[in-house]
């Protein structure tokens, strides 16, 4: 889908990451977090201006002290805030 004046690259980005924690209560859960696995990184720059739009978005790095945001909330983000 074309992108039109109203929309950018990480408008789309936060309205898919968004999406991704719909769901129909009437037969599901409501998702406890949603994981973006980022082995080589590639999103890792991107990462300060989602979270100026979510800032429920929170960034785990394993094994290293790089701007972990801790304590990690139980479950994880419910990014939709439902």
């Amino acid at each position: 889908m074309p992108l039109n004046n109203e929309q950018t690259v990480l408008s789309r980005l936060v309205k898919a990451i968004l999406n991704a924690a719909a769901y129909n209560p009437e037969v599901q859960a409501a998702p406890a977090c949603i994981l973006w696995p980022d082995k080589d990184r590639q999103w890792e720059a991107v990462i300060p201006r989602l979270q100026k739009e979510l800032p429920q978005l929170y960034v785990w790095y394993p094994h290293t002290s790089r701007n972990v945001q801790e304590p990690l909330p139980d479950g994880c983000s419910n990014i939709g805030g439902q």
